[in-house]
């Protein structure tokens, strides 16, 4: 069976906080690490600073970590990197090493990361399978509302479905200026999503957050000390992107991440949704082709069963991922194509909107 890495690179008393009352409770879900552990090798590393080891030790659910799985600190100095993400990077490479000496998969987490109970159990089935890497979108809510609603039920396990309903109560508006509808587009539209209402979101995305990687059949993993992981690593590395689980369904592997409402990842402009923007996006430094594949899948994430709103609104949105293929500016027979493509998404946004219309 394989073997187990779950990185948690960690620093500074807020984030350390959140994980502890929140982050590591969920893990500790029955269909989380202890799933994991009944299997056999299993451990959780933390990239942290020197000084700050003794605190995380002493929480009371590391503690109860510790209990279940071997828990390990690797030390760095985050503050070294010229940014968050290339601090979490470093400790990424440091554990990508260590899993291709000792050939373990790695599950990577974060500090201010809730997973849904059975989605690592999940993960485990999909490395049985032989995948070298499962993708995963993961929503932000804010955290300043989500934290409050989540504290006094932590404990006991939230299903997926449950945890996508908590979900959508406290979405971060950062997301919303992902949704197609939005009259403030993200002017980095790494994600586009659609909303169903109470029945969840369709997303497709050009980022998705490697939540599982097999580093021991990684050749090289230098991309790390130039990008953060959801990054040039994977598209360099893999030349068979069947080896790749996209998770499609909620049901199946849930996560979301707690987000302070000031946290915000692309500057306003006040204007809707563009189809080059979203190309620009797809063609840029921070994209490669597998990223623009990732953009085919449509993301489902529910609250209930699947019907056929669901794959209406999958088909309608199918035309994005072959529009962004085409480099921006190219003047061919796409322009057509765009202006078809924008009267389309435009169409599909106000029909679901007038269905979530009360009467």
């Amino acid at each position: 069976m394989a073997r187990f890495h779950v990185f948690m690179a960690v620093w500074g008393d807020r984030y350390i906080d959140v994980m502890v009352r929140l982050a590591i409770p969920t893990l500790l879900y029955d269909g989380n690490l202890p799933a994991l552990a009944a299997r056999g090798d299993c451990k959780v590393v933390f990239f942290t600073r020197a000084a700050e080891e003794d605190t995380i030790r002493q929480a009371i659910s590391v503690r109860r970590l510790a209990e279940t799985v071997p828990i390990e600190f690797v030390h760095f100095d985050p503050d070294s990197a010229s940014n968050v993400y290339l601090a979490m990077s470093e400790g990424h490479y440091l554990g990508a090493l260590a899993c291709k000496r000792e050939g373990a998969h790695a599950i990577i987490a974060a500090p201010d990361m809730l997973f849904a109970d059975g989605s690592l159990r999940r993960l485990a089935e999909h490395a049985d399978q032989g995948k070298i890497a499962v993708m995963s979108t993961g929503i932000r809510l804010l955290q300043e509302a989500a934290l409050p609603a989540l504290a006094h039920r932590i404990d006991a396990p939230i299903g997926c479905r449950e945890m996508v309903a908590l979900a959508l109560e406290h979405l971060h508006p950062q997301m919303r200026r992902y949704f197609v509808t939005s009259r403030d587009f993200s002017t980095f539209p790494a994600v586009c999503c659609w909303d169903l209402g109470g029945k969840g979101i369709l997303m497709r995305c050009l980022h998705l957050h490697p939540l599982m990687i097999d580093f021991s059949r990684i050749e090289s993993v230098e991309a790390l000390k130039e990008q953060s992981i959801d990054g040039a690593l994977l598209g360099r590395a893999l030349g068979n992107w069947a080896e790749i689980h996209v998770e499609t369904d909620s049901d199946d592997i849930f996560l979301c991440s707690l987000t302070p409402a000031n946290a915000w990842y692309s500057e306003s402009r006040h204007e809707p949704f563009d189809i080059e923007t979203l190309r620009h996006t797809a063609h840029g430094g921070m994209a490669n082709a597998l990223h623009r594949h990732f953009f085919s899948k449509a993301v489902k994430l529910h609250t209930g069963d699947l019907d056929d709103e669901w794959r209406r609104v999958e088909a309608a949105t199918a035309w994005l991922a072959s529009a962004i293929q085409t480099p921006p500016g190219a003047d061919t027979w796409m322009s057509g194509v765009r202006r078809t493509l924008r009267r389309t998404v435009g169409r599909l946004a106000r029909n679901v909107m007038e269905r979530r219309r009360p009467p």
